[in-house]
């Protein structure tokens, strides 16, 4: 399942509970390939359950984008231990993420 944050707060709840790997999704709604991105991240995550996906709305979560030294959306990010390990600029397939 694919979970919204509400926002900064939320965002800090969710880096400290989840010290294993997670993914983190910076989205904005005005962006078509940031659509598609989360089409696909949404096919990923029904084959991949066991890994956590959440999504920030970049118009609604202001400034988490500074955060992560993110620029675009969709920006894909994967942490652990509250450290990007990897870091996905773009729309990719499902099996790619």
């Amino acid at each position: 399942m694919i979970t919204w944050i509400k926002d900064g707060e939320h965002l800090e709840q969710i880096q400290q509970k989840n010290k294993d790997f997670f993914i983190l999704v910076f989205y904005g709604a005005f962006s078509q390939a940031a659509k598609r991105a989360l089409n696909e991240l949404e096919r990923f995550n029904k084959e991949n359950e066991k890994i956590p996906v959440y999504v920030i709305d970049v118009a609604k979560v202001k400034g988490a984008h500074k955060q992560f030294n993110v620029t675009n959306v969709p920006t894909v990010l994967g942490l652990e231990n509250r450290k990007v390990i990897s870091r996905i600029e773009g729309v990719q397939n499902a099996h790619f993420y």
